[in-house]
This record gives structure tokens, sequence and C-alpha cells, in this order.
């Protein structure tokens, strides 16, 4: 896939607020209601609209200590759909759980594919795009939140469900495996 490239800085990520009417398919922003991301995500693609609805795997640590993770909207509220403006417009605006179409002067705005290619360049396969640093074997890292806060240990590797990492953690004799969310850790 393309990505926006150093010369192509200054493109600008809507276009000239032009649609297309020979048929050809744009990317378009989807504003969606409250929490309805994946909603209007299933209800495009059974109309056959291209969706590209990225999430994010974001850790916490609740109020007892324990960290989680939970998967969210890397943009609340919007989403990217591709359709053709003569044969998607009026569907795609009254689907359920669509508020509306990023417009101007209502029309609708398509966006460069490079923009919606540089985001789905950073998803994997389960759709969740990969923020933040990754760490390789070996390297010292250090706990910033739960119950192993400010302990140092060396990175091994990552685990199945990519959120988590494992840690082996020394102190004097004394030394554990952990599995510890990717945001919870920095480099030593």
């Amino acid at each position: 896939m393309a990505s926006i490239s150093a010369e192509r800085a200054d493109l600008p990520l809507i276009t000239s607020g032009e649609c297309t009417t020979d048929g050809t398919p744009q990317w378009y922003v989807v504003h969606t209601k409250p929490n309805n991301e994946r909603r209007v995500d299933h209800n495009l693609r059974n109309m056959d609209v291209e969706t590209l609805c990225p999430m994010l795997c974001e850790g916490y640590v609740t109020s007892g200590g324990l960290a989680k993770s939970r998967i969210k909207p890397l943009f609340p509220g919007y989403i990217f759909g591709r359709f053709t403006v003569l044969d998607h417009w009026h569907r795609v605006r009254f689907t359920r759980g669509v508020r509306d179409v990023l417009s101007s002067e209502g029309r609708p705005l398509p966006l460069h594919d490079d923009v919606v290619q540089l985001v789905a360049s950073r998803m994997d396969k389960d759709g969740l795009v990969r923020i933040g640093k990754t760490f390789r074997p070996g390297e010292r890292v250090v706990i910033r939140e739960g119950p192993f806060r400010d302990l140092a240990g060396i990175f091994e590797a990552p685990t199945n469900d990519h959120a988590r990492l494992t840690v082996l953690l020394t102190a004097v004799n004394w030394s554990a495996r952990v599995q510890v969310s990717k945001e919870f850790l920095y480099s030593a």
C-alpha cells in the first residue's frame, strides 16, 4: 500500500470537494451517532459499500489496580466509506447509526485515497491500529503502571493478542515472567 511520503506532505487531506459523477467510488468520512461505529460499518458493508473502521486497543488500570485493555475506535464517531455519490449518497446518509457524511454546502467532501491507505497501512489483520513504540527482544524496559510499577525488566516477546508483552523481571534472588499491557512500558 502506498503511503504519504515526505515529498507529498503538502497534500491536503480532503480534495477540492469535487465529487466524481462518472461512477468512480471515492472515500468519504461518515459521521456516526455516538458508539455506533461498528453498527454503521456492518450496515454499510451489507449495502456493498467498502468501509474502513480503524480500532485501537487501549490499556488502562482498574480502581483495584488490575491492568486491562479495551478496544475502541481510533476516530470516535467517524468511519471511512468508499462509494459513488450517484448510487449510494442517499442510502449512506440514511443508514441506521449514521449522523451524516462530512460535507460542505450540501456536497460530500471526498478524501484522498492516500489518506485512507496511510491509516489502513497501520492496521493489522484484526483491524487494530498499532500506535506507539515497538520493543526489541532483550531491550531493557520499565513498567510505569499497575502492581509492578517502577520495576525494571527485559522485554522478551509480544503475546498472541499483541496488546500485552512478556517481560522478564529480575530482582535479588528472584526472577519472574509477567505479561504487561504495551502501554505500561517504556524504555529504560
